[in-house]
């Protein structure tokens, strides 16, 4: 029997360092009716001239261009031009293995699920990737509402068939980051239900420092804010993990967890702990200081 048609779609921003490894895994796969839609995404190095070799030497790679900068805007590019009636998504600093497309495919295939997302993890063994790692395992825990379904999505290693995404609607390409956090609502607002793929691992291969862990964090709070106010009404109603932050109780115990954690002599765990969380709530009080700001002066944006 034949396999149905399925598309992977990979956002390419800068990615010389990592985009050789990502497609040389996504084209290993041992599902065999697919294509790969790369975007690239306002590239300065020679992610360009890296793709125009793939595409050269291999028929299933199509490569598009995004001159605006964002993941969510080049993702949608790609899902406008895929064929599949599978989308299956990925990053460029991202590597998969050779039954990644068999793993998150199956539910779906099967008519039991129709999004499928996996774990991701860090390469090496470095403080700040073996913290990312644990902390990962135990949003996942955490975030799982039942038994076999969570409460995320990540773009690293996510499947849905193309007629439900069409259905709630693609990224909104106004969010800088968290887009997939802002999916996430709305496919949960259709009822749709986000089954846990735990056999499928995709590799992360970016670099990580506390600096950049807290910028980061900076970041996703701010977006995650939006995402909020974007759907408040929902999300009063349906508590969220990650925005659990945005209570006062929240702000009032996360001093007093920190130092429970240093009084119990976790030092590592209070460090990577108060790095991203001092980062996400500067995230979002960065948020609302700007929405402040704007009902002050409305003509200033």
């Amino acid at each position: 029997m034949t396999k149905p048609f399925v598309s992977v779609v990979i956002p390419a921003r800068d990615a010389e360092q990592t985009l050789a490894d990502c497609l040389d895994s996504v084209l290993a796969q041992t599902y065999p009716n697919f294509e790969v839609v790369v975007v690239n995404n306002v590239s300065s190095d020679a992610t360009s001239e890296i793709l125009e070799l793939y595409a050269q030497k291999c028929s299933r790679v199509k490569v598009m261009q995004e001159a605006i900068l964002g993941r969510g805007r080049a993702r949608n590019i790609g899902i406008g031009i895929a064929k599949g009636s599978i989308i299956l998504m990925t990053d460029a600093d991202c590597t998969i293995p050779p039954n990644w497309l068999e793993i998150m495919t199956q539910p779906i295939l099967e008519g039991r699920e129709v999004v499928v997302q996996g774990k991701t993890a860090r390469r090496g063994n470095s403080f700040w990737v073996s913290m990312q790692n644990n902390f990962n395992r135990e949003f996942y825990q955490y975030s799982l509402s039942q038994r076999r379904y969570l409460n995320q999505i990540n773009t690293k290693n996510l499947a849905l068939k193309k007629s439900v995404l069409l259905e709630v609607g693609v990224f909104d390409s106004e969010f800088h980051n968290m887009e997939d956090f802002e999916l996430k609502i709305r496919l949960q607002q259709s009822g749709h239900r986000i089954y846990f793929g735990k056999q499928s691992e995709v590799i992360h291969l970016q670099l990580i420092s506390a600096g950049f862990a807290f910028w980061k964090r900076v970041d996703q709070g701010y977006w995650a804010t939006e995402a909020f106010f974007k759907h408040k009404p929902y999300l009063e109603t349906h508590p969220e993990p990650l925005t659990s932050a945005f209570s006062l109780k929240n702000a009032a115990l996360f001093i007093p967890w920190l130092l429970g954690l240093l009084l119990r002599g976790q030092l590592k765990k209070f460090y990577f702990e108060a790095v991203i969380g001092f980062g996400w709530r500067v995230g979002i009080g960065l948020n609302l200081a700007h929405r402040f700001s704007k009902r002050i002066f409305p003509e200033v944006d």
